[in-house]
């Protein structure tokens, strides 16, 4: 197993109406997207894939505790949802049920970033001292070392103590604060925190996941684009990938958000670092379109995905986290929900992409089993 920190032969015959009918002028084709939609569930017939399916649907229907969808470069092989209820407290979650995805924003981020290297607007190489010119440390620190976490800056949501002379995250567990106080925590609070304090290492040479890299790169984005950072993303990653269920800084402005949570983060406190809310079949249009290269050439591509080497089995790239040979994959968790972005590949080119969200925070029990089906599935 690999570890890690943290009716459906009436859907047969609908795809194959589908496919008939496709040479009718007059008729509409049913897709598998709409199949999805008005059955809330999916489990593909390829025979190819019958066995890893079947063990995907046996031990979802029995474990699963939120959304999931399990999909190729060409066909969704399994979504649906079970046990937690949307925001009605009614509604059974499913492939269309929006969640906040946690640090998975980071892919998002990162993506923009290099957009904007490929424009030759921003440079991996400059300093932070161009766009922070009152942060002392801004002449040692690139936007290459934000994008791997080798900045050496501390996190200002794991180390709140540091910025704001406060542990924020122990209060709201407590209950002594509440999701909404996080407004406070704005950006200017954040640089003010953020400038007077030392780094934790020499920039390059450390690894340290810090939150605060990825919040930087946004306000450096805004900065060369003149957008914000939400409709940067909306024009362009979201609106190319399809994604028409899936925001960035609209906090509650969502659609069937579960309701088991413990509140909704504050987008200007999570921005560019934690602020997406989407849906696992949007999930999959982000993954499909990252890797045939709608959102980013071959040569950034490769650069997100590299990893800066940290262990033997373990890197992180650009908002991608590395697993030996086999696997690109993030994490995310916030105050009550938490994600897990798969992507698996094998040298030919092939993917199966493994996306989960759920409310069982903070952990995430089905990931670990359900990779490791898949891997086994690829090994075969």
């Amino acid at each position: 197993m690999i570890k890690r920190r943290y009716g459906i032969k009436l859907l047969f015959s609908l795809c194959f109406m589908g496919i008939m009918l496709s040479g009718c002028a007059n008729k509409k084709v049913v897709s598998e997207t709409e199949l999805i939609q008005e059955n809330n569930y999916w489990k593909s017939t390829d025979e190819e894939y019958k066995e890893l399916i079947e063990q995907i649907d046996n031990y979802c229907q029995n474990n699963m505790s939120g959304s999931i969808c399990v999909a190729t470069d060409n066909q969704i092989l399994y979504t649906a949802g079970f046990k937690v209820k949307e925001v009605d407290g009614e509604t059974v979650v499913g492939p269309f049920t929006t969640y906040e995805i946690g640090s998975v924003t980071k892919q998002f981020t990162a993506a923009a970033i290099l957009q904007q290297v490929e424009k030759e607007t921003i440079s991996l190489d400059e300093t932070l001292d161009k766009y922070f010119p009152l942060y002392p440390q801004g002449k040692r620190i690139t936007i290459d070392n934000l994008l791997h976490m080798r900045s050496g800056i501390r996190d200002f949501v794991g180390d709140s103590i540091s910025f704001f002379g406060v542990d924020v995250l122990k209060e709201l567990i407590e209950g002594k604060r509440s999701a909404d106080s996080l407004k406070e925590f704005d950006e200017e609070r954040i640089l003010e925190g953020l400038y007077p304090l030392d780094l934790q290492f020499i920039p390059g040479v450390g690894y340290g996941y810090s939150n605060t890299n990825y919040f930087l790169l946004t306000l450096i984005l805004e900065n060369v684009t003149g957008m914000s950072y939400e409709e940067y993303l909306k024009q362009n990653i979201f609106d190319i990938c399809g994604m028409s269920d899936t925001c960035a800084g609209e906090t509650g402005n969502i659609k069937a958000v579960p309701a088991q949570n413990m509140g909704y983060l504050p987008a200007n406190f999570a921005q560019g670092s934690g602020d997406i809310h989407s849906t696992v079949i949007d999930m999959i249009k982000w993954d499909r379109a990252l890797m045939s290269g709608k959102i980013l050439s071959n040569e950034q591509l490769e650069y997100m995905c590299k990893s800066k080497p940290i262990t033997n089995n373990y890197g992180y790239g650009c908002g991608m986290k590395t697993y030996k040979d086999f696997l690109y994959y993030h994490d995310g968790g916030t105050l009550g929900f938490v994600s897990s972005n798969n992507i698996f590949y094998d040298s030919e080119g092939r993917h199966i992409y493994l996306i989960t969200l759920s409310t069982e925070y903070p952990l995430n029990p089905e990931t670990d089993y359900l990779m490791s089906v898949i891997k086994d599935y690829l090994d075969k």
